[in-house]
């Protein structure tokens, strides 16, 4: 298995610096490394830091004046570079801590560990193997597993949506005969994210048809799931409303296409949206927002826009959000009715789709 070169982000160089110097072991682990074996430059970067806790971490950054990183629900450090680029260190003070740290993860192909200092790795549960057979496997037995982190039943669909590896069959077996859902009331967040990330990729097609075919959407989402299974999604116009959305500014950039998407996808769905949870730790009018856009949205979706003003204002519905709330079913109208005029475009013309 061949590594690619690659160049880290200055800013994390800098905090890897600090650890060297301080004769600190780190390595790069999770789908950081999967994405290196497979010839792909990672988006965002995960390290596992060995002798130290997380309070002395802290103080190591502190110390050497690097500022620029936030403390996760985890426990853990989560550094954000200049340029987004999210950088995660897991502290593990003890040998017993690195171990237990590794088995606490997903699957296998992202348990690896890599040493970038010298190329050595670290590969307790045969990542490898399963990154050259292009397999998805639990580290933990998939029943047990599943079980206990229904979430991760998603999490395998994107992992396969993303990489084109396939979930193994005794993992299939287990998703498909778990009794615990993904969107029980204790999971509703994460997974919602989860999904979210499924539906904002140009493979959701793959994602969502994984979903089916391991009977993960049935339960919870009956009508999303019969449409999906008789074609009736979209995914080409889902794909151009993501393509097309322009935010207002950069921080809403990925809470308008949550919203557009979601609103869409979920239009059947009016009884069972309160399993889906939006939630945004940096700003809790995002939150917010994101979750009355979405339980809204199938109350006004057949009306028009001044009907729909009409009955927001009448019913104070979205309170503070309102105009918020407003200019998206706005703006996913509009961007519809484009779709729609460059598909008839394209179908009496036969030609290339019109850019609008």
């Amino acid at each position: 298995m061949n590594l690619i070169e690659f160049d880290i982000p200055k800013s994390i160089i800098e905090v890897l610096s600090v650890l060297s110097v301080n004769h600190v072991n780190y390595w790069l682990f999770g789908g950081s490394v999967r994405e290196v074996f497979t010839e792909q430059i990672p988006n965002d970067y995960d390290f596992v830091v060995t002798g130290i806790g997380r309070e002395e971490f802290i103080e190591l950054l502190n110390q050497n004046h690097i500022e620029n990183y936030l403390i996760s629900s985890r426990n853990q450090v989560q550094g954000v570079d200049i340029g987004g680029i999210y950088c995660e260190f897991a502290c593990c003070k003890g040998k017993g801590d690195l171990i237990d740290y590794v088995k606490s993860l997903d699957f296998t192909c992202n348990s690896i560990l890599l040493d970038l200092e010298n190329g050595s790795v670290v590969d307790v549960f045969h990542g490898c193997e399963d990154i050259e057979k292009k397999r998805i496997r639990t580290i933990l037995p998939p029943k047990l597993y599943y079980e206990s982190n229904p979430t991760a039943m998603l999490r395998a669909a994107y992992v396969s949506m993303k990489t084109g590896f396939h979930i193994d069959k005794e993992s299939i077996a287990a998703m498909r005969n778990c009794k615990n859902s993904p969107f029980d009331k204790e999971h509703r967040i994460i997974s919602t994210r989860i999904l979210n990330e499924i539906l904002l990729n140009e493979n959701a097609r793959e994602g969502m048809k994984t979903l089916v075919d391991n009977g993960v959407l049935a339960k919870d989402f009956p009508k999303l799931n019969q449409r999906l299974v008789d074609g009736r999604v979209n995914f080409d116009e889902l794909d151009y409303i993501n393509k097309t959305v322009k935010p207002t500014n950069n921080d809403d950039k990925m809470d308008y296409k949550k919203i557009l998407l979601f609103m869409d996808i979920f239009e059947c769905e009016e009884k069972n949206l309160g399993k889906l949870r939006f939630y945004d730790e940096r700003n809790s009018r995002t939150g917010k927002l994101l979750n009355q856009g979405v339980h809204y949205y199938n109350m006004i979706k057949n009306r028009t826009l001044e009907e729909i003003e009409n009955l927001i204002k009448s019913q104070n519905i979205g309170g503070k959000y309102q105009a918020e709330i407003l200019n998206l079913i706005s703006e996913l109208s509009y961007i519809k009715d484009r779709y729609k005029t460059q598909e008839r475009y394209f179908e009496e013309s036969q030609g290339e789709r019109l850019e609008i």
